[in-house]
Parts: structure tokens; sequence; C-alpha cells
């Protein structure tokens, strides 16, 4: 057995250094092809999968943030003085996120929906990566926003650091919805300093 397997190397190895020259030339001549492995077979059927993922996980997403946003209401209401206006203003920014992304919560399409209009469809996933993108960064300022009071207030100390956590998953979710889309974090684009 090991003989023959030996003997099979052999007689491929001969072959190859004899058309080696051959082989050269099919090739300069011939454009590289692109990998396909990753590549879908089927656009309409791409863009329908992302949307199908995005939105689930879009759904969950939006419950992270309904989350967040009871536990910051929760906080509110026993809070005073600079605290109060502190929390008025994160729970009116975690609500505009949800908000934001739901108007996006729907349906995903069939493929023969997006057969029949393509664009409208990659549209609508450009669309969503777009406000997910700009929700993900306003819970990141959420959750400054909420780690700057955790000092001041040792008595709401516990409820501000479950509300941290809670606006964690929302971010969390969001990425998530982004990968699902096919989409990619926008990093923040950092301003020149002057000397």
């Amino acid at each position: 057995m090991r003989i023959a397997a030996l003997l099979w190397v052999a007689i491929v190895v001969a072959g190859c250094g004899s058309s080696t020259k051959v082989a050269q030339a099919d090739v300069a001549t011939q454009p590289t092809p692109a990998p396909t492995a990753s590549l879908p077979a089927d656009a309409n059927e791409a863009v329908r999968e992302q949307l199908r993922s995005g939105l689930f996980q879009l759904s969950a997403a939006l419950d992270s943030i309904q989350e967040a946003l009871k536990q910051a209401k929760e906080i509110q209401k026993g809070s005073k003085g600079r605290l109060k206006e502190a929390m008025s203003e994160v729970v009116d920014r975690i609500d505009s996120c949800g908000s934001t992304l739901a108007d996006h919560n729907s349906d995903p399409p069939t493929v023969d929906d997006v057969k029949k209009d393509f664009a409208k469809f990659d549209d609508q996933r450009l669309k969503t990566v777009d406000d997910v993108n700009d929700t993900l960064s306003e819970l990141k300022e959420i959750k400054g926003m909420v780690g700057g009071l955790t000092g001041d207030t040792p008595e709401l100390e516990d409820k501000l650091t479950r509300l941290a956590a809670l606006v964690d998953q929302a971010m969390e979710d969001a990425s998530g919805t982004l990968l699902a889309l096919g989409g990619k974090e926008q990093l923040p684009t950092s301003v020149p300093t002057s000397p």
C-alpha cells in the first residue's frame, strides 16, 4: 500500500515537472479568479438572509433597550437635583435609541420579494446598518454618562451598575445586528488637534 502511494506521488511529481512551462503560460494568460467560498451564489438570497438575521438580532436589541429604559426610569423616579436632570437626559436618549431601531422592526422579505425589487431591499439593509451604527454610538455615550454618575450617588450605585450592564447588553445586541446585516461598526473619526 505504501509502495503504491509512493509510486503515485512519484508519477504526479514527474508529470508536474514536465508541464510546468505550459502551466505557467496558461496561468499568465488567465485572470486570477476571486475566491468564491465567501461569496454568495445568489445576491437575492444573500440580502434576504442578511435582513432575516439582522431583523431577528434587531428585535433582541430592542428588548435590551426596553429593559435599560425601564431601569433608567426607575432610577429617575428616586433621584433629585443634578442626578434627576442627568437621568432625564439618559431616559430621553435611551428612548430615542429605541425609536430609531423600532422604525426598522418589520417582517423580513421573501426571496421573491427581493427578486422583484432588489435595490429597495438592499437600500433597506444599508439604511438599517446606518441607523444601528448611530444607535451604537449613542449607547456608548449613554454608558459614559451612567458611569459618570455612579460615584455621586452611593445609594443608587447598584441600580446604576445594573443600568450600565443593560446598556452594555444593548450595545452587544446592536453589534450583533450590524454583523448579521453585513455591516461594519463605524469608528469615531478623530479630529486632529493643532499644536
